[in-house]
């Protein structure tokens, strides 16, 4: 037994010496996006049921990483340990056996073991506050993953260090899930015991603080998971205030970020404010990290209601700009934060002649759920490795400074209707609503708690359960939404909803007036890529589904206005025939008419003809102007916080329209419809206008159906007359 003790201690300080040099914040560009790649497949497998086209996803995936870094092979060993073992669960072994073969091929295949030490040595060497939380989360994941494969290791220890890493990233969910995969109440109790030695071991007054908080906030976690521990998590907050107490005895000076809470606890928001900002300031952290801290000082000022004039909330617009607020999303609830920030520019819009801070606010959080990422000339990814996180590195651009009248000086023939929702803490559903008519620079903004009758049509009018809206029931919703609308003639209507008003029935919905009516991530986004007229579309390039009697009625269509000269016309059959087309070949508009699925983000496909086909692969392709996915659930928002839906997806990667799906739409009634606007477009009308009037003249019931099918992005400029 000492010689197996030696042994075993000798080949811990080999993996330790091999591993901990890896220093997870030094990674170069390509090895973290590998690694973030990698985190996106173990949440796909992470949900249940897992179905054998996600197992294949990642095969596809990881097979496509050229040259991965050592550590990337240690996670990549891990996932495909789990992708092997899901494939036998399901009696596939054919599909096990490609993921053991490519674990073979990744390092020689080391023992989960061996990986468990790796991935341990990597966490203790690297300074979570300044690497990628999804980064960190991938490394975690493996080694949790292998934990399981690797009986033998003790668990305690590797838990520990994961829950470290995992807090120190500010990543509550991830604590979460590791409580959850401990293992048994032995290991959690192991857990406890030793975050509580890290606090005697401290050599500071200012670390045993720190620790204790670490105590304090992953006790509060098992407790949250197993109620017995709540006694627990109570000793954690005691030993927590007596840590902190000794801090201020010590002589050694406050722990700011500390010094933040408690002066939030007290209701300091100024002093909480003043802490905050310190922190980040002194510190060295990840720009998520900082960004963090200064939106939690500002958050505190709101809190203190330091915020009471149009004065100090554009100040404050401009500091969240100023300071990267986005780069917080990872650790911050965002959509909160800025929604409350919404709210309080009502109040001040209550008490001023102009409605501009509702507007900036509202921007800012337009900005910052998905208008960051449709930037004029950019494309999404670079080649398909890039695939599992294209639609999360399109945020990593930074929200811009929003000025209504500049705005409204471009863009004099736009109505902007900016929508964001709320819930009371008495479970009422709200509204704010912000407007500006850039003709004549008039703004508006209201604040709505609904109840009774309109509050059951509101929840009714989100997505698919719209369609059962009475034609009274969707005017009285409409009259609300677009109350402060011009009533001088005709408009062009673009609403900025935020991810929950997304998938309502705008085009329904909207004022008949409205000329043209489109969706857009922000207002910002439609001021940077719209573009001069370009006319209506004249050469067209289509993808069909035969089994689909929509795509046999868009196609018929097309090739009727082909073949009397009005249009010009190219059908393909495959993703590569396409790809090949666009490169070489200029087009107006390109239509894609197959089934997609109703998986959400990344897991999202377009079942084309050739094979399923990923989003990001849309977004390599040389987009022409106008892009329409005749498919379910392609203009859907995305439930995601930290990514960009297929929409979006387009706009950023060069389109400057695209149409999709909200829903299960239609498939009939959606051929009809583009149909009819691709017989409107040969006659000259504008794309946009051609959308709306082909959507008016359908039927009532149709209008209803077809209310799923979006327009989404920036009209161009200018009358329509063809190019």
């Amino acid at each position: 037994m000492p010689h197996f003790e030696r042994a075993r201690r000798a080949l811990g300080r080999w993996a330790l010496s091999r591993a901990a040099a890896v220093d997870l914040a030094r990674l170069s560009d390509r090895d973290s996006g590998d690694l973030r790649s990698v985190t996106t497949l173990f949440q796909l497998l992470g949900k249940r049921p897992v179905y054998t086209a996600t197992l294949d996803h990642c095969l596809d995936v990881v097979s496509q990483l050229a040259n991965p870094a050592e550590i990337t092979q240690v996670v990549l060993g891990a996932l495909l340990g789990d992708v092997a073992a899901e494939y036998r669960r399901m009696g596939f072994d054919e599909g096990a056996d490609r993921a053991s073969s490519l674990e073979q091929s990744l390092g020689g295949a080391r023992r989960p073991d061996l990986r468990v030490l790796d991935l341990v040595s990597c966490l203790h060497n690297s300074s979570y506050g300044q690497v990628n939380a999804k980064v960190v989360e991938a490394v975690i994941r493996a080694m949790l993953s292998d934990l399981d494969r690797a009986p033998a290791v003790r668990r305690v220890k590797p838990v520990v260090t994961a829950l470290e890493a995992a807090n120190g990233a500010g990543n509550i969910a991830l604590l979460a899930t590791i409580v959850r995969r401990a293992g048994s109440t032995a290991v959690l109790d192991g857990v406890l015991e030793q975050l509580r030695h890290r606090i005697t071991e401290t050599r500071t007054a200012e670390d045993a603080l720190t620790q204790a908080t670490r105590l304090t906030n992953i006790a509060q976690v098992i407790a949250e998971f197993d109620p017995s521990y709540e006694a627990t998590w109570q000793e954690a907050q005691q030993t927590e205030l007596a840590a902190n107490a000794a801090l201020r005895n010590s002589g050694e000076g406050p722990n700011l970020f500390q010094a933040g809470i408690e002066a939030a606890q007290r209701g300091d928001w100024l002093k909480a404010a003043h802490y905050y900002e310190e922190f980040a300031r002194i510190r060295e952290f990840s720009p998520a990290m900082r960004a963090a801290m200064l939106v939690y000082a500002d958050a505190a000022r709101l809190n203190a209601d330091a915020v009471t004039d149009e004065d100090s909330l554009n100040r404050l617009v401009q500091r969240l700009v100023e300071n990267r607020v986005l780069q917080a999303r990872s650790i911050v609830d965002l959509p909160l934060f800025l929604t409350l920030l919404i709210a309080q520019s009502m109040a001040i819009h209550d008490n001023s002649a102009t409605a501009e801070p509702a507007l900036r606010a509202a921007e800012l959080a337009a900005e910052c759920r998905a208008g960051v990422a449709v930037q004029r000339g950019t494309r999404a990814i670079r080649t398909s490795e890039d695939e599992a996180v294209a639609l999360v590195d399109l945020l990593n651009h930074d929200a811009a400074a929003f000025s209504p009248s500049g705005l409204a000086a471009r863009h004099a023939d736009l109505v902007f209707l900016w929508v964001n929702t709320f819930t009371t803490e008495d479970d009422h559903n709200g509204l704010l609503l912000c407007g500006l008519d850039c003709a004549t620079g008039r703004t508006w903004a209201a604040k709505h708690v609904l109840t009774g009758e309109l509050a059951a049509i509101m929840v009714d009018a989100l997505g698919e359960t719209s369609i059962d809206l009475t034609e009274d029931q969707a005017a009285s919703l409409s009259r609300l939404l677009f109350a402060g609308m011009p009533d001088t003639g005709p408009v062009k209507l673009v609403v900025v909803p935020d991810a929950v008003a997304w998938i309502m029935p705008w085009n329904r919905l909207a004022p008949a007036t409205a000329l043209e009516v489109s969706t857009a991530p922000s207002a910002t986004a439609v001021d940077r890529t719209r573009a001069a007229s370009f006319g209506s579309p004249r050469r067209v390039i289509g993808l069909f589904d035969d089994d689909l009697p929509g795509a046999v009625l868009e196609r018929a269509a097309l090739l009727d206005l082909a073949s009397a000269d009005l249009i010009e016309f190219r059908e393909v059959h495959s993703y590569a025939e396409l790809a090949d087309e666009l490169a070489t070949n200029d087009y107006d508009l390109l239509t894609v008419a197959v089934h997609g699925t109703s998986n959400d983000g990344y897991e999202y496909r377009l079942l084309f003809p050739s094979g399923r086909t990923s989003p990001a692969a849309l977004f390599q392709l040389r987009l022409p102007p106008v892009v329409v996915l005749g498919c379910c659930w392609s203009g859907q928002s995305t439930e995601h916080p930290d990514m960009v839906a297929t929409s979006v997806g387009c706009l950023a990667a060069g389109a400057e329209l695209m149409v999709g799906g909200l829903w299960a739409i239609d498939d009939k009634v959606s051929g009809h419809l583009l149909a009819e606007v691709y017989r409107r477009c040969a006659s000259g009308t504008p794309f946009a206008q051609a959308f709306r009037t082909a959507y008016q003249h359908l039927s009532a019931e149709h209008r209803a159906e077809a209310a799923g099918v979006a327009l989404i992005g920036a009209p161009p400029t200018g009358d329509g007359t063809p190019s």
